[in-house]
């Protein structure tokens, strides 16, 4: 998957139609295979020597075609004016060490990289958030990163006391917070209105007053 994402972002440069974004997690960018962490992490972290072995011999079969750009974008003579590109490791994963120096060379070559490497985790661990609780975090960091990259930029919202009052808006679009109904009174000593029930403190309530609030009267403020 990394490879591919890796190895399509040069292909459309050169075609004329670049990308947004490349998300590369993990990616294998050297078939030559030789760096230093398919020693230390080849046994024993789920994904081991021989399996990575067992998959370039299906994929490409000759080893002369190793150091060609189209299985190993590491070894591509121009990296520059590629998408801007965002490299996730895992620490005891094989492929660590070549996407730690692809982030470099893209880098290097004058094209945006950012490069994160989850030092506890294994290759493949980005779905296994069932079990990896930074598996998760790990999905979530992808997501706002190509979130940044895609998103177009956003209009500055529209705050209303920055509309002059010549734009033509209505008064009350103006006012801000909760208009209160303020509701007619008695004057002291009449009778309850029949359609009062008893008991109702409704009527009793001292203009522009809140219910349950008392001594604090309701204002209303236009915006500067």
């Amino acid at each position: 998957g990394g490879n591919l994402a890796a190895v399509v972002a040069i292909a459309e440069r050169d075609a004329g139609t670049p990308l947004a974004f490349q998300l590369l997690i993990y990616p294998a960018v050297d078939q030559r295979h030789g760096q230093a962490t398919y020693t230390t992490n080849g046994e024993g972290y789920l994904l081991t020597r021989d399996s990575i072995r067992y998959y370039h011999d299906h994929y490409l079969g000759d080893r002369s075609q190793d150091a060609d750009w189209r299985a190993s974008p590491l070894l591509a003579a121009d990296l520059a004016r590629l998408p801007p590109a965002f490299v996730m490791t895992a620490g005891f994963d094989p492929l660590r060490d070549e996407g730690f120096q692809y982030a470099e060379a893209l880098t290097a070559a004058g094209t945006p990289a950012s490069y994160v490497c989850w030092e506890r985790q294994i290759h493949g661990f980005i779905t296994m958030g069932r079990m990896i609780s930074e598996a998760n975090s790990a999905v979530l960091q992808c997501a706002a990163e190509v979130r940044r990259a895609i998103r177009p930029p956003q209009e500055r919202p529209v705050v209303l006391r920055d509309i002059p009052p010549s734009a033509g808006f209505p008064a009350s679009a103006l006012w801000r917070g909760r208009r209160h109904r303020r509701r007619a009174t008695r004057p002291p000593g009449s009778a309850q209105s029949d359609a009062s029930p008893p008991g109702d403190r409704t009527a009793r309530r001292a203009p522009g007053r809140r219910r349950g609030r008392p001594g604090r009267p309701v204002q209303s403020r236009r915006l500067a």
